[in-house]
């Protein structure tokens, strides 16, 4: 290479086309590190919601088993009992009701992700 190369503008031209490709390596290989590190967030977080949506949905079962079991203590005939069972069948309803929306939000997140 003759020493005048150096400073021609094609040696210029081809060294600012090698460092904008760097700074373009560079920035996608820290893009990929953003959305890996976000992806990874988002699963900490969906892995938390879930553990708790199951937790407050094995809690509310629990209650309606508790009173299920006060509400078979009790006499047919106490007009209590009805008004209980009527109660009970309708937590039974909210928690099937919120147990599908709770597995086809988490669904459609899924969906989304892939």
């Amino acid at each position: 290479m003759s020493p005048d190369f150096f400073p021609s503008k094609g040696f210029c031209v081809a060294g600012i086309a090698v460092g904008l490709g760097g700074l373009c390596l560079l920035h996608l290989l820290r893009v990929g590190q953003v959305r890996a590190d976000m992806k990874r967030r988002m699963d900490e977080k969906d892995r938390i919601a879930r553990e708790i949506m199951d937790a407050l949905l094995q809690n509310i079962l629990g209650l309606i088993l508790k009173i299920h079991a006060v509400v078979k203590q009790l006499p047919p005939e106490e007009p209590a009992r009805q008004a209980l069972e009527n109660t009970l069948d309708r937590a039974d309803e909210v928690l099937i009701e919120s147990t599908n929306q709770i597995r086809t939000a988490l669904d459609r997140r899924s969906s989304r992700e892939r």
